[in-house]
């Protein structure tokens, strides 16, 4: 709900929108149709477990796992990943750096995240909400910014996708105006909101 009063537009809330918040460890749904909250969801699932999946599966350190999802990670296929390699630190120390093909590191991504998008889509599904929730999905979050993850949501859902950042707030710091502070700046959103609202209208003296 937070995340929403960030991202979202009024017309994506009245005709129906199902925000997907992507974090590290948890990924939320919220779904709006005529301007209210219909439904909430939530699965333990988020950027850190496909971290997770890449540590493992590339035999490498977490924290280069991170890096290299950043740097190199995609949801989709590239018709180059083939033929591109890119360097994986080994787990151990006097281990020799090696470099595998983007293809691997990509089916890793991939398999995760087509999983949780699938989860969701069934939840919302046994729900009875996979069409009273129009055709709009937009995906926040910082989990929401991998590469590829704004396609694979439209093949996944066969709903138009965007990636949505605050907006509404003037003043961010190009560093804040990210996915990744959607729920930040939307608390800070309504709680000037309710603030506004408290103080408007002529005072009541009766």
């Amino acid at each position: 709900y937070a995340a929403a009063q960030s991202v979202l537009t009024e017309d994506e809330r009245d005709l129906g929108v199902t925000l997907i918040d992507i974090g590290a460890g948890l990924s939320t749904v919220a779904v709006f149709r005529d301007n209210a909250l219909v439904h909430v969801d939530a699965l333990g699932v988020g950027g850190r477990n496909v971290t997770s999946d890449i540590a493992r599966g590339l035999s490498t350190p977490l924290e280069a796992a991170e890096r290299i999802k950043l740097f190199y990670g995609s949801a989709l296929h590239g018709a180059r990943d083939e033929f591109e390699r890119i360097p994986c630190p080994p787990v151990g120390a006097m281990d020799e750096l090696r470099h595998i093909k983007r293809a691997e590191l990509t089916s890793i991504i991939r398999a995760r995240t087509e999983e949780t998008l699938d989860l969701i889509k069934t939840r919302l599904a046994k729900a009875g909400l996979d069409t009273y929730s129009g055709r709009q999905i937009v995906l926040t979050g910082g989990g929401s910014q991998l590469s590829g993850l704004r396609e694979l949501t439209e093949l996944v859902f066969n709903k138009g996708v965007r990636v949505g950042s605050p907006h509404g707030i003037f003043g961010l710091p190009d560093a804040l105006d990210a996915p990744d502070f959607a729920v930040a700046t939307g608390m800070l959103r309504h709680a000037f909101e309710q603030t506004g609202e408290a103080v408007a209208g002529p005072p009541d003296l009766s």
